[in-house]
């Protein structure tokens, strides 16, 4: 628990507390950071596997999406809120 404590810590954009406005203002689309409970955590970009694991399941999803007729597959970073819960990612 205290290593997950202080990689968090180490990761904080900011000390205190920010808004979800506040954190909409400071990390725009191209900024890789969560916003967990008030604070902005710094997050690290995918590795190469992880990209090539990605576009992977985009081409086989898209491929069964496009015959089955349900729309389109479209893989891109994005704002997405988690529900309820204080925790957001850009």
């Amino acid at each position: 628990m205290a290593a997950r404590t202080l990689e968090l810590t180490l990761r904080t954009l900011s000390p205190k507390k920010v808004t979800f406005a506040e954190f909409l203002d400071r990390c725009d689309e191209d900024a890789w950071a969560e916003w967990v409970e008030g604070a902005i955590i710094m997050t690290s970009s995918a590795s190469l596997s992880h990209q090539e694991i990605g576009s992977w399941i985009e081409k086989v999803l898209g491929i069964y999406v496009e015959a089955q007729g349900l729309g389109k597959v479209v893989r891109a970073v994005c704002y997405a809120p988690a529900g309820a819960s204080a925790r957001a990612r850009t």
